[in-house]
């Protein structure tokens, strides 16, 4: 590792731990990334790399974690490499647009997003 990187990191530790606990990543949640990853063969859906091992790759979630309703839904998942998991959090519009061919459509999108904001009783 590069030591400039290596010092970035031990300096900026608190902050990261901070960011850490926010996610807090569940054993649910890393069933899930390994099943989207799985059903997806370890292929980045945006752009088809194919990482050595996997590494690199996330379950990227379509609607936000933040909704229960989906958030472990495997149809809510798409497998993305890091630059192409970055570059739609950067371009929501670009996301939106990416994500409603994934799925297949305008209204399989519509009926995920109705699906992830509706309220439970």
């Amino acid at each position: 590792m590069f030591p400039q990187i290596r010092s970035w990191r031990i300096s900026h530790y608190s902050e990261i731990m901070d960011v850490a606990k926010k996610i807090r990543v569940r054993k649910d949640d890393i069933e899930w990334a390994k099943k989207v990853k799985e059903r997806d063969h370890f292929t980045c859906q945006r752009c088809g790399s194919r990482p050595l091992n996997g590494r690199g790759l996330h379950a990227a979630h379509i609607m936000s974690r933040r909704y229960k309703n989906t958030r472990h839904e495997l149809g809510n998942g798409c497998t993305l490499d890091f630059g192409c998991h970055s570059f739609l959090h950067a371009n929501p519009h670009d996301a939106i647009e990416f994500f409603t061919r994934f799925l297949g459509g305008a209204d399989k999108y519509e009926a995920l997003r109705l699906r992830a904001q509706e309220v439970k009783k």
